[in-house]
Formats: C-alpha cells, structure tokens, sequence
C-alpha cells in the first residue's frame, strides 16, 4: 500500500503528459498522412524550405512543382511537403468569418445597454 501511495503522483503525471503531448502529436500526423495521401495535381503546397508552388506530376518519392512567374520546375521529396496551401486559405476564411460574428455580436452589446439605461 505504501508503495502505491509512492507511486501514484508518478502515474497521474505520465497519464497526464500522455493526453498533453502524444494524443495531439498522433492525431496532426494522421491529419498530415491524410493531407498527403489526398495531394493531386494542380494542388498548391508549401515546401519545408518556404517553397511556394503548384504540383505538375507526381511519383512514387518525389513530385515536380511549378513555382514563380517563369514557371520553373523543381523536384522535391514527398518528406520535403510541408503543407497545402489551399487548405491553409480555407481555415483562414473560416476564422475571418467567426472573427466578423464575434464582432457583430459585440456590436450588439452596446446598444442593449444604452435601452436598459434609458428604461
């Protein structure tokens, strides 16, 4: 019984780092596999490097992207893919447009205040 009283914080802090660090880090790599297994042709990706581009073809290991105005080919790794960018557009509209809700809600406030002041 001792020993468990002795143990016990060292289990509620490995339980506790567990959910803190390996359940997110599990689910962004699920997210990231299925980002890439779902990259086609015409997506726009960000290389690791900062890399802006647009996939031409895709192979087994690398794929070509087309980047700039002159339309210059690079072949990168699959690991070099950092991100798709079109994605990134989509969340970001999508935060622009709670961020406009909260800002008419707010609007809204006021103006309730200044009826119950006047009653």
């Amino acid at each position: 019984m001792e020993i468990l009283k002795q143990l016990l914080p060292l289990i509620i802090m490995t339980t506790i780092l567990y959910f803190v660090l390996v359940v997110p880090q599990r689910k962004r790599s699920r997210e990231f596999d299925s980002m890439m297994g779902n990259l086609q042709v015409n997506d726009e990706i960000i290389t690791k490097g900062g890399i802006l581009g647009k996939i031409v073809n895709i192979s087994d290991e690398t794929m070509i992207i087309q980047t700039g105005p002159d339309r210059v080919r690079l072949k990168i790794a699959k690991a070099g893919i950092l991100d798709k960018v079109s994605d990134n557009v989509d969340k970001k509209k999508e935060v622009r447009k709670e961020k406009e809700e909260v800002k008419e809600e707010i609007k809204v406030i006021p103006e309730v205040k200044e009826e119950n002041k006047e009653q």
